[in-house]
């Protein structure tokens, strides 16, 4: 009796390993997916919000480009005519050059010799031949030209072929790009700039005391706590390429995005704080790392319906084998233990009180084997 019940407990035993073990592989595996793709999510999450920041400073760059060439056409225009008629008379020029501050919306215009020589919209002369930005009028390089004393950004039409009258200036105030981010949803502390190729500011927009502005170039404000990050856009910027780095000030972290403004080899950068940068990357992982729970969820759903189905069907199966083993041990007319339970019970007795004595009584009721053999089992019993 002791083989069978061994054998079927080994039965029992590898019934429930045949479905526990892949069970328990296929969770171990679909777990490892989940966090697999959780963390392919998180990295996706955030360079989806290095994209964005991007595509948002490309947005205000565009506009910024946009407002310097409305200015431009203007120029243009007034270029031509001032061309056709000539400089020789003062009252007709200072009437052009006030046509074209009002019309690209600018507080100062200016007509310049070759020399520098130069009057403005209000017929008030000037000289302006020994500003640090004129001689790059002269080379004529690039359509803008950049006025720290005036804060402003020079639109310059050259007027007659190769300069010969001279050039047509139109101030830009930077000021007006200041106003970029007002309307933004970005947080008080971030900002927007135009710099050169050397991290000079040329533009505000936003937090303009910001530490990463200080002293008016973008690279001494940050290269001493970041050289690495600071090297990686200083590189970007002369590649007039796009991305972002994480920038340290103090104890604050700010995401920094830079993109080429296809000028005068000029880039725009836009700041923001990581915990702004943050809340976007959350915001998008939410809807996966839902679903990634609920996954989660439903498995370890699973895993319990599973354990207690085994568990019932475990008590379920004892209370059989336990009925089994009763029907095995007893005679299923008088219920009394059989020959083999009998010899069982006291050797398993014997085996547990091996220092105690006992005394066995046999009791011989009837000479049964003579009457089951004569009279048959039915009558014997």
């Amino acid at each position: 009796m002791r083989g069978i019940r061994k054998s079927m407990d080994n039965q029992n035993r590898s019934s429930v390993l045949q479905w526990l073990i892949p069970t328990g592989i296929m969770m171990v595996v679909v777990i490892g997916m989940l966090l697999s793709f959780s963390s392919k999510s998180n990295k996706e999450a955030e360079a989806s919000v290095s994209r964005t920041l991007i595509s948002s400073a490309e947005g205000y760059g565009d506009r910024f480009l946009h407002e310097l060439q409305k200015v431009s056409k203007v120029g243009e225009t007034i270029g031509k005519m001032i061309e056709k008629e000539g400089a020789q008379d003062s009252a007709r020029m200072t009437e052009l050059l006030g046509v074209a501050a009002e019309c690209a919306g600018v507080q100062k215009v200016l007509y310049s010799s070759a020399d520098g020589t130069a009057v403005d919209q209000t017929g008030a002369s000037l000289e302006i031949g020994q500003e640090s930005w004129f001689e790059q009028v002269g080379i004529g390089e690039f359509p803008y030209v950049y006025a720290a004393e005036e804060q402003s950004v020079v639109v310059v039409k050259r007027v007659g072929h190769d300069a010969v009258q001279g050039y047509l200036m139109l101030y830009y105030p930077m000021e007006r790009f200041g106003e970029m981010l007002m309307q933004s949803g970005y947080d008080s502390t971030s900002f927007l700039v135009v710099v050169d190729l050397e991290g000079n500011i040329l533009g505000v927009s936003g937090a303009s005391t910001n530490a990463c502005l200080k002293d008016g170039n973008i690279f001494k404000a940050v290269e001493g706590e970041n050289k690495e990050n600071a090297r990686t856009l200083r590189n970007r910027l002369n590649n007039s390429s796009r991305g972002s780095v994480d920038i340290q000030t103090g104890k604050q972290v700010q995401v920094l995005t830079s993109v080429p403004l296809g000028t005068n080899r000029w880039s725009l950068i836009l700041g923001v704080s990581e915990s702004y940068a943050e809340r976007q990357a959350n915001y998008l992982r939410k809807n996966t790392s839902d679903m990634i729970l609920s996954l989660i969820i439903v498995i370890a759903v699973f895993f319990c319906v599973v354990m207690v189905i085994n568990i019932v069907g475990k008590i379920r199966s004892n209370e059989k084998k336990k009925e089994l083993e009763d029907k095995a041990d007893t005679d299923l007319l008088t219920g009394l233990n059989n020959k083999l339970a009998t010899e069982r019970k006291i050797k398993d007795y014997m085996a547990q009180n091996p220092s105690k004595q006992s005394m066995m009584f046999i009791l011989d009721i009837d000479n049964f084997k003579k009457i089951n053999d004569t009279m048959g089992h039915a009558f014997g019993d």
